[in-house]
């Protein structure tokens, strides 16, 4: 999808009454036809449209119309308020669709021992006479088979026909054959096949066979989609659908959805956080694993932010809510696994085009069968099994779900894994990508100065320096003062209340504080101008981690560090360093991109010694420094250029344009809004190793969806010449046509298989 389709305005359906691929293609095609539809996108497994319109002012009771008269139903997908109740709304009629099968299953499988029992065990038939065994294969035709018939009838009135046309056509076929043998008039057009008397006729068994066949695959079919859609029902799960409201004297139990930024709510222990806020009251520690992947809870006090969804261990806590329920963290990732759900990548084309014409095909290849052994080769019991044999031989179902089931398990694995894929094609582009750009400042750092050394001077301790440097520094919003502040309030250092402050532009602060003064200046650098240039560039970044232990870095050191002296009353004190730390997993993520034989770049904003510094510290060896947006943008474009297939991984403003242009664009959610909107993958949690798992599942991805069209493609090119009978002349080798149902139905449950082995990827984070 280009980035001018993804402005154009969207509406998204619901379309109910879809079974096959063609079903798909049905819709697509009237949604297309519709003036003023620019695009459309239908998906069998969440049976979700997003068509894409060229003016806003489009009324959308045109595309449900226009669903309608393909023979379908519709409904308007309002807005993102809804995607709970949709979702479901989705698992409940999947559930529904799960327990209608199930019982079709038990009569199809009852009525079919009933048959086989009266046409093999001895004597039986002429016990019970043929009666019940034909009631029985009528119940089973009409129960089973009815739907299919009418289904049927609604597209040829329309002019269509589809996986339903085929299966209506093959097993009525054959019941209508039963009957009139059984009724005689079917006698003079007997073979040797049967004998001169076929008691109950073989037509039963082959009716009922195959609609029991082709409803226990689409029984484990639709037991399989549901399985593989479990992933948004899991993250839906995460979030309660109650929050425990404060509003005036009284605490009440309101729906989430009721809750409006501003209004207060408690979390108990155990618990789960209702709504995104900030903590008002008390302290707790939080389960955040499924929004960062870390699996130990995180302590969290008076003024941090919590996340819907995310699980109260201990304390009780009050919460003041930030975001509406429909702009939680929560249902942000949600909406994204959604909207990659319901994309297609550039692979599925080949199956739609192949699919529009595919049921007409094989219904001329029936026909064409049958007047080969009826009429001209006067065979006419084998013209009429090898008409049932092709018509449900053929499969288009196998090649409609090959590529929406692997999307679906592969965005919801992701997903379960912190990695948000926005649309399908992403895994395709990862799958080729051979070129992979960082940017530095956090992306493959931390991204806002670290304090990484305490040096008091002689006879003077730690305590006494950070409790001199933080009265300073507490008056200040300085990344450096937030840095000074993280340990004075982890050491739990008292400090004194400042009484003047004043700023010393481009060195410092002079504090007054109970009849001190305290001066906290720029004291140089391990590097030419590098103080000069951490001043300049630090930034804060939310999520990051500021604790240190005494002394010590908790990851490695890149920046040329930066030194701030503290005096107090003209006593020097000592020296606190600063320095941006290269993220723990940096390093181990370019090194397995860089053994896979991956061409490695790092591109910053940043001079040029800061810059080889991090690409020296991590592994890379090619650096582009101190370049604009632009030029980051314009370097993306001369990769393309040179044929590369480039992801860029970025967390900035200044990145969007480079992480736009860039065939995968991959954003940390930790970073600017805009970049995370120009991106295709966001990164929930700041772990780089995740870049190398979204190369992974985009390579697992598009190899699980090219084997599952293959398969597709070689099973229908093999089978229907086969249930043709082409082979029957020279070694009387024929498909029966249950044997051709159960095919059938197996290759739509192998399909969805091979994709939900996906979901069983070991991926590297893990």
């Amino acid at each position: 999808m280009t980035s001018s389709q993804s402005q154009l305005p969207t509406v998204r359906l619901n379309i109910r009454g879809m079974h096959c691929a063609g079903c798909v293609a049905r819709v697509e095609r009237a949604l297309r036809s519709v003036p003023g539809v620019e695009t459309a996108q239908v998906n069998l497994v969440t049976q979700n449209a997003v068509v894409r319109l060229g003016d806003a002012s489009f009324p959308p009771e045109k595309l449900i119309q226009a669903v309608v008269d393909a023979g379908y139903q519709a409904t308007i997908l309002e807005d993102d308020e809804q995607s709970s109740a949709r979702s479901v709304s989705l698992w409940e009629s999947q559930a529904v669709e799960q327990r209608v099968r199930a019982r079709q299953v038990i009569v199809g499988t009852l009525g079919l021992l009933l048959v086989l029992a009266v046409m093999l065990v001895p004597g039986l038939a002429r016990t019970l006479t043929l009666w019940p065994a034909i009631i029985a294969a009528t119940v089973v035709q009409v129960y089973l088979g009815l739907g299919y018939l009418l289904s049927a009838g609604r597209q040829l009135r329309r002019g269509g026909v589809s996986m339903d046309t085929l299966i209506a056509i093959g097993t009525w076929t054959a019941y209508g054959a039963a009957i009139a043998e059984t009724l005689g008039w079917f006698h003079t057009m007997h073979t040797d096949i049967h004998g001169s008397d076929p008691g109950l006729s073989m037509y039963f068994s082959d009716a009922v066979m195959i609609l029991t066949f082709i409803t226990l695959g689409k029984y484990l079919e639709s037991r399989s989609r549901f399985r593989a859609s479990m992933a948004i029902r899991q993250l839906m799960d995460l979030s309660p659908q109650m929050a425990l409201v404060i509003r005036g004297d009284h605490v009440m139990e309101v729906p989430v959805s009721d809750v409006k930024p501003g209004e207060i709510f408690r979390v108990r222990p155990g618990e789960k956080v209702p709504l995104d806020g900030l903590i008002i009251e008390g302290q707790s520690d939080l389960d955040q694993s499924w929004l960062t992947g870390e699996s130990l809870p995180v302590t969290k006090k008076t003024g941090e932010e919590v996340f819907a969804g995310t699980i109260n261990t201990s304390g009780t806590i009050l919460v003041r809510a930030t975001r509406p329920a429909r702009a939680s963290v929560l249902s942000q990732v949600v909406r994204l696994v959604e909207q990659a759900q319901e994309t297609k990548p550039h692979l599925a084309r080949l199956a739609d085009r192949v699919v529009a014409w595919f049921v007409p095909t094989v219904l001329a290849v029936a026909v064409i069968t049958f007047l080969v052994w009826g009429p001209l080769m006067n065979q006419w019991q084998l013209a009429l099994n090898t008409l049932v044999a092709v018509l449900v031989v053929a499969c288009p179902c196998a090649l409609g779900l090959a590529t929406p089931t692997a999307v679906l398990v592969a965005s919801g694995r992701a997903a379960s894994r912190g990695i948000l894929v926005k649309n399908a094609q992403a895994f395709e582009v990862a799958a080729a990508v051979n070129v992979v750009v960082f940017d530095k400042t956090g992306t493959l750092t931390l991204g806002q100065p670290q304090l990484v050394r305490i040096e008091p001077a002689s006879g003077v301790d730690e305590i006494r320096l950070l409790r001199a440097a933080g009265t300073a520094e507490q008056t200040s919003l300085h990344p450096l003062a937030r840095a000074v502040l993280a340990e004075v309030q982890r050491r739990k250092i008292e400090l004194f209340q400042a009484d003047s402050v004043e700023v010393l532009p481009g060195v410092g602060l002079r504090v007054q504080a109970q009849g001190r003064t305290i001066v906290v200046q720029t004291a140089g650098s391990t590097g030419p101008g590098a103080g000069q240039s951490l001043l300049a560039s630090a930034h804060p970044t939310t999520g990051s981690d500021t604790r240190k232990s005494e002394g010590e870095n908790s990851g490695e050191q890149l920046e040329a560090m930066i030194n701030v002296a503290v005096t107090e009353d003209g006593q020097f004190l000592g020296t606190l360093g600063f320095a941006d730390l290269l993220s723990e997993s940096s390093r181990d993520a370019v090194n397995t991109l860089r053994r896979r034989g991956l061409r490695l770049i790092l591109l910053t904003g940043d001079r040029a010694q800061t810059a080889g510094q991090v690409a020296a510290q991590v592994g890379i060896d090619e650096v582009l420094s101190e370049v604009t947006p632009s030029e980051k943008h314009e370097f993306i474009r001369r990769l393309h250029a040179e044929g590369k297939i480039v992801a860029m991984v970025g967390d900035g403003i200044n990145d969007a344009a480079a992480l736009a242009e860039a065939d995968l664009g991959i954003a940390i959610s930790t970073g600017a809004d805009i970049a995370k909107e120009s991106a295709d993958v966001v990164l929930v949690h700041r772990d780089l190793r995740a870049v190398v798992d979204v190369l992974d599942l985009g390579r697992t991805t598009v190899r699980v969806i090219k084997r599952n069209l293959v398969w597709a493609f070689v099973y229908n090119v093999a089978l229907i010449p086969l249930a043709a009978g082409v082979l029957f002349p020279w070694t009387r080798f024929l498909i029966p046509a249950p044997a051709a149902a159960a095919a059938m139905a197996a290759s739509s449950v192998s399909v969805v298989l091979s994709s939900l082995m996906l979901g069983k990827k070991e991926l590297r984070s893990e």
